[in-house]
């Protein structure tokens, strides 16, 4: 079994160094859907199992705690943050509106932005780790946002994502 460490705080690089991300509670919830990694010497493969961890303390100086365990599913990523810092992304070669997959990884649109491009405009190539049998590239389950009955209009989910376009809302298709 792999080792998958989830983030508690943002990242040095970020603008909200040091907030805590609430990442564990988004997973356990289903709110958080997937990560997005580098994915470097593809370490991670279609199918793995993998202990979600996050870190006691400090990174690196401190013990890890398991909350989760999990088989995940990838999907190829690319990322282009333009000039004027807004995002183009491309999920198994086809275009996905940005906000949703910002919603879906946790964040919202300027801390998804600030957590993959903290120099500014630039490119990310990596692969999104889904945790639920959801995937951009298709599958037979709704978004989770609607799925579970959320009202697109109430609270950090202001708006129904393009995927199921609010097909879902309030339980019922």
């Amino acid at each position: 079994m792999k080792v998958l460490m989830v983030s508690r705080t943002f990242p040095a690089v970020h603008y909200r160094h040091r907030e805590f991300t609430f990442f564990e509670k988004k997973i356990l919830a289903g709110e958080k859907i997937h990560t997005i990694r580098a994915n470097d010497k593809d370490y991670f493969k279609d199918g793995d199992e993998v202990s979600l961890r996050v870190w006691t303390g400090l990174p690196y100086r401190s013990k890890q705690r398991e909350f989760a365990q999990m088989t995940i599913h990838l999907e190829p990523i690319d990322i282009v943050c333009a000039s004027d810092m807004s995002l183009r992304c491309l999920v198994v070669g086809s275009e996905v509106d940005p906000l949703d997959l910002c919603l879906h990884d946790g964040l919202n649109e300027d801390d998804f932005t600030d957590w993959f491009f903290p120099d500014g405009p630039g490119t990310f190539s990596g692969d999104i780790l889904h945790f639920t049998d959801f995937r951009y590239g298709g599958s037979d389950v709704d978004c989770p946002y609607c799925e579970k009955g959320r009202d697109p209009n109430d609270g950090p989910y202001s708006r129904a994502c393009t995927i199921c376009k609010g097909t879902n809302v309030g339980g019922s298709k």
